[in-house]
């Protein structure tokens, strides 16, 4: 054993072993050797280290296939390269960590093979670069910052001479203004401004010179590069007596889109003016110390205030505001400005004319770079919408009434075969022997017919119709027994013609049904009855055909005297008129259309004292009508003897007249028949003898 101990080629290799292991252990990089199955066989100290285990054993239970690298670094891409290239150089990922934190690497490996090319292990070194890493992201970070700065600056900068000509301009001329070496030639500022604002630009530059180190502020159009021009704010300042700048120093800021801004929101503001103004809905605007500050047109048209009387005014002054509401009002407006979301809230107010209106206001604040600047308010009248939902209300209230009051059953129920219960009256549950209509509802339609098979029969023939109208149905009461019923329905859609429900309206016609059945057999008995009575009728019937014939020939020979009665009553030389018992007049001679001015087609059907228009003489007092006389007594009457007749035309002739009740066969009195003549000459002659004969009496005298 001395003697091999003392072998040299055995020593060297002892010494190079040693030195070996020496440098695995104090490498300051990580070597390891692992592997295809994710099992690490070897790791020097530094790798444990890096990776913060305590010990190569423990780092040994940890297998590579179960993770613990990031995402961007799974194991299998690895393993492809390794396979399909051998090696791996300047493999740059992240690994995890025992504590679960995150290490930067930069990994060199290669494959290890038997003499059939499989891969044995794997074997590489492991360098932790987290701190380059962390460094070398700060300094990308910052100079992608940098560039974004230059690159991405919104405003160019300008340094102009005393006169104004440019020394100077930052290369984001190029983005902001189109231009590229702009220094080549000796340009003065004031050629790229508008031709309107050349007089300002000129004051500007002016302004410059004489106040120095003072910032001042302008706004021009400027030329860019294609021609046209953009709106610029420019700042600047006199840095004329600064060694290190002489000269003004301009920031040039593109403001177009701000200024187009300003106008969009000026034509905004106006078009918010107008729609405001022409809103159906009264608007108004309240600052925070509750003064109404704006409103429309329409508010004051809900009012009947004018202006004046509501702008700049407390909301608890106005006149459209009840007192007795105006601590719910300052109780709402708190409530409204510490954030509490309004609901429309309903109010009574004043109108002008005295009247009290019902409305509806929303509420909500007005804000301004985030910070509240008052209450906007929408008011609607309201008082014709309450009536009507009032009446609404009232109107569901009656059906409802009358749905509930009907002695028929009232039913929805859904549409399909077995269908459902959605809702009845109280008549359909007592049809039904229920007691309660909750028993009854959410049940199957199916089950409350005495052939449940019949329900699918019946909902067919609905939805191929949309309708049904008196289909009998058998259904099963609550205690089983059968009732007939009469059903007429509809079938109830949608808007998309998508079916709904069934409405319908329930008859019960069982008694109905048994009444029809007796009367069926008493139909049948009637039958025979009227069999064996036929022959009977038969000649009862020619004997009535004979009686028939016989009244009809005594009812022309009437009909003959009646024309020849009514032939003599116009033949006769006085006037004749005849009524019925309501004093309607029935006939009028020629004779008595002349004395009257009344024709028969004019006189029959008028009230006789309408026709025969009579007073007194000397009083001209109306005469009491001779046929009132006639049918209270039933005799003959005649009239006074100063009796004035006033025609139609306003004529008045004095007759003579007498009036006779008209009897039937049963000495019943059915009219008045009045016979009158004009006396008018023969009063003129009697009156004339009279005067004479009193004239010869004097000279008798």
């Amino acid at each position: 054993m001395s003697i091999l101990s003392e072998d040299p080629q055995i020593k060297r290799r002892e010494n190079r072993d040693t030195w070996y292991k020496n440098l695995f252990d104090n490498v300051p990089i990580g070597v390891y050797r692992t592997t295809p199955d994710g099992r690490i066989q070897m790791a020097n100290p530094t790798l444990v280290h890096m990776l913060g285990y305590a010990s190569f054993e423990e780092l040994a239970d940890r297998n590579l296939e179960k993770g613990r690298f990031e995402p961007e670094y799974p194991r299998s891409e690895f393993k492809e390269r390794m396979e399909r290239e051998g090696h791996i150089t300047g493999l740059e990922s992240i690994w995890i960590k025992r504590d679960g934190s995150s290490l930067f690497v930069r990994e060199n490996a290669r494959a290890v093979r038997d003499d059939d090319g499989t891969i044995l292990y794997y074997e590489g070194t492991v360098e932790d670069i987290t701190e380059h890493r962390r460094i070398e992201e700060k300094l990308q970070k910052s100079e992608k910052r940098f560039r974004a700065l230059i690159r991405n600056s919104s405003d160019v900068v300008y340094v102009l001479d005393s006169e104004g000509f440019i020394q100077y301009v930052s290369p984001n001329v190029r983005q902001v203004l189109g231009y590229s070496e702009i220094l080549t030639d000796r340009l003065n500022v004031l050629n790229f401004v508008h031709p309107d604002d050349i007089e300002r630009a000129k004051e500007a530059l002016a302004n410059f010179m004489e106040t120095p180190e003072e910032t001042q502020s302008y706004e021009f159009r400027i030329c860019t590069n294609e021609g046209s021009y953009i709106w610029a704010e420019i700042w600047g300042k006199n840095l004329l007596n600064d060694p290190a700048v002489s000269g003004i120093v301009l920031n040039v800021r593109n403001i177009t889109k701000r200024k187009q801004t300003e106008e969009k929101l000026r034509e905004s503001e106006e078009r918010y003016r107008n729609i405001v103004e022409l809103a159906p809905d009264g608007i108004v605007t309240i600052d925070l110390k509750g003064i109404i500050t704006s409103c429309n047109t329409a508010f004051l048209k809900l009012t009947g205030f004018s202006e004046e009387e509501i702008v700049g005014k407390h909301f608890t002054k106005l006149p459209t505001v009840r007192m007795r509401d105006i601590t719910s009002y300052i109780r709402i407006l708190n409530s409204l400005l510490k954030g509490s979301v309004s609901r429309p809230i309903e109010f009574t107010w004043v109108h002008k004319d005295g009247s009290s209106r019902l409305g509806e206001v929303h509420a909500s604040l007005m804000k301004k770079d985030g910070r509240i600047t008052g209450l906007q308010v929408i008011a609607r009248d309201t008082t014709e919408r309450r009536k009507a939902e009032e009446m609404l209300r009232l109107s569901e209230e009656k059906y409802r009434s009358l749905v509930e009051n009907l002695n028929v059953g009232i039913y929805r129920v859904a549409p399909h075969d077995e269908g459902e219960i959605i809702d009845v009256n109280q008549a359909f549950v007592k049809m039904m022997g229920y007691d309660r209509k909750e028993e009854i509802l959410g049940s199957r339609v199916s089950d409350t017919y005495f052939n449940p098979g019949d329900r699918a029969e019946a909902t067919e023939k609905i939805r191929n119709k949309g309708f049904s109208k008196n289909e009998e149905l058998i259904l099963k009461k609550k205690d089983g027994t059968p009732i007939t019923v009469s059903d007429t329905g509809r079938a109830v859609y949608d808007d998309e013609g998508g079916l709904l429900y069934f409405d319908g309206v329930l008859e019960d016609i069982t008694e109905r049904k048994k009444a029809e059945e007796e009367l069926e057999k008493y139909r049948h008995h009637l039958e025979e009855l009227v069999q064996e009575r036929t022959t009977a009728l038969t000649v009862a019937n020619e004997k009535l055909q004979q009686e028939i014939s016989e009244r009809r020939l005594m009812e022309e020979s009437l009909a003959a005297e009646k024309e020849r009665l009514a032939v003599t009553l116009r033949s006769i030389g006085d006037g004749v008129i005849t009524t019925d018992t309501k004093e309607t007049v029935v006939l009028i001679n020629k004779v008595a259309e002349s004395l009257t001015g009344w024709t028969q087609e004019e006189a029959v059907g008028k009230p006789l004292d309408e026709v025969f228009h009579i007073v007194n003489e000397e009083t001209r007092i109306r005469c009491e009508s001779p046929v009132d006389k006639v049918l209270s007594h039933g005799v003959v009457v005649g009239l006074g003897n100063n009796t004035v007749l006033i025609a139609k035309d306003g004529t008045e002739r004095v007759i003579a007249d007498s009036g006779a009740p008209i009897r039937d066969r049963m000495s019943r009195v059915i009219g008045v028949v009045l016979v009158f003549r004009d006396i008018t000459e023969k009063r003129k002659m009697e009156q004339e003898l009279l005067r004479t004969q009193k004239l010869e009496s004097l000279g008798n005298l």
